[in-house]
């Protein structure tokens, strides 16, 4: 079957997610809308969904839910992640609790965000229940399949001229971002292109799956230029670099036409642009050199880590284990985006044992590494490790388009059912 015909054949549920995921990119240039009336805006719309499809899911399907979840504690390293789960779910209560009593927030404000912090461990039990080897494969299409906006949406601005370019605080350039509120999502969306692309060129090495591998490859190079974001930069070149080791294993060919394509783009783009680039560091370097405080480093988010480090030090010491919303809170602003850090958020959101829980379901996933095969091997560190570099100055679990793409990796290497299909 093509892949109509197999998209046709999945459920209503399975059909809505792959939808989502297909329309996920075009729906975030709608992020106006949220400012104007927030109950119109289709990015809160989008939030409500994996609520709407898990509890359709147990609806329709009870029996075959209880077996999952027997399934599911059966499964090393998930019950990790249940745990992490539960202190997300007993802050999000508790930051709705927040919203009804407190007048520093509104109820509606709270609630939003409470959807976001659980869409996490939602996603991540939805695709448990329904995913196998199809269905894993018609969504990392679509995830591949929906990359396609936004790659015409750059292509547009690099030959015809930025759509909504801007400033950042305290720098001296211009940044593109499409019709986007940040150029963070441009960042995502190619980083999920990168990855999907080299999975199926690796898995199945053809003309097709070459040529759209070197498409992405050579077009993020480029784009990286005038996207000029610190954290692109550091993201891109792990996964430049792993892509053509195992581009390399597969075939020498083919790496060293990647390779000489990527070194055409350095030549003509990066060296001649490298005082635009170097403008992007000159901070971090005074940092570094004793000219500025610690605090002034990427970009002043070490001010911001260490303001909400204090912030945290003065809540109650339960909160510092099980996290802030479990207290009365002045602003959720750490909860959110608003942290510039994964890490120090998942502080926030379900304190020092979900930090560590989380962490640690993470790790145990490389256990079963050895045995993987290449196309998953290379699925499961690229995805896992951008997350981590990710995490360090942004807050990549709270986008829900980094929310899809990571629970379903997460499901794959985790269901049983289809472990042996992955292995050597």
């Amino acid at each position: 079957m093509n892949y109509v015909q197999k998209f046709k054949s999945q459920t209503w549920y399975v059909k809505c997610f792959i939808i989502l995921i297909l329309f996920r990119p075009v729906i975030d240039i709608f992020w106006w809308i949220r400012d104007i009336e927030p109950l119109l805006s289709p990015l809160n719309w989008a939030g409500v969904l994996p609520v709407v499809l898990l509890v359709g899911y147990v609806l329709k399907s009870k029996s075959e839910w209880l077996k999952t979840k027997e399934q599911i504690l059966k499964v090393k390293g998930v019950k990790l992640f249940l745990a992490f789960s539960v202190l997300i779910l007993i802050n999000s209560i508790g930051l709705l609790v927040n919203g009804f009593l407190f007048p520093n927030f509104s109820i509606f404000d709270s609630l939003a965000v409470s959807i976001k912090l659980i869409s996490l461990p939602l996603f991540f039990l939805f695709l448990f229940t329904v995913i196998d080897e199809d269905v894993f494969d018609l969504i990392l299409k679509a995830f591949l399949l929906s990359t396609l906006f936004p790659f015409l949406m750059i292509i547009y601005e690099i030959l015809i001229g930025p759509i909504n370019p801007y400033t950042p605080g305290g720098r001296h350039f211009e940044r593109f971002r499409g019709l986007y509120s940040d150029g963070i999502n441009y960042t995502i969306y190619w980083m999920i292109g990168l990855i999907t692309s080299t999975y199926f060129y690796i898995k199945d090495s053809n003309k097709l799956t070459f040529s759209i591998l070197t498409f992405a490859l050579c077009l993020i190079a480029l784009s990286l230029f005038y996207l000029n974001q610190a954290v692109a930069y550091f993201i891109f070149t792990f996964l430049f670099t792993l892509v053509l080791i195992f581009v390399f294993r597969k075939n020498k060919i083919h790496f060293l036409a990647l390779a000489l394509s990527l070194t055409l783009i350095i030549v003509l783009v990066y060296i001649p642009g490298i005082s635009k680039i170097s403008t992007l560091f000159q901070v971090d370097k005074e940092v570094i050199e004793g000219k500025l405080e610690i605090v002034h480093a990427a970009n002043g988010r070490v001010w911001i880590w260490v303001e909400g480090l204090k912030r945290l030090s003065e809540l109650p010491v339960y909160t510092w284990l099980f996290g802030a919303a479990l207290t009365k809170i002045e602003s959720f602003n750490y909860m959110t985006g608003g942290a510039h850090n994964d890490y120090l958020r998942i502080l926030y959101s379900t304190g020092g044992t979900g930090l560590i829980l989380y962490l640690f379901f993470l790790a145990g996933l490389f256990k079963r590494f050895g045995k993987l095969t290449l196309h998953c091997k290379f699925l499961l560190i690229s995805t896992i490790c951008s997350l981590l570099l990710f995490s360090v100055t942004h807050t990549p679990t709270f986008y829900l388009s980094v929310v899809y793409f990571l629970t379903t990796v997460l499901a794959r290497f985790l269901k049983t059912n289809i472990s042996a299909n992955d292995t050597k």
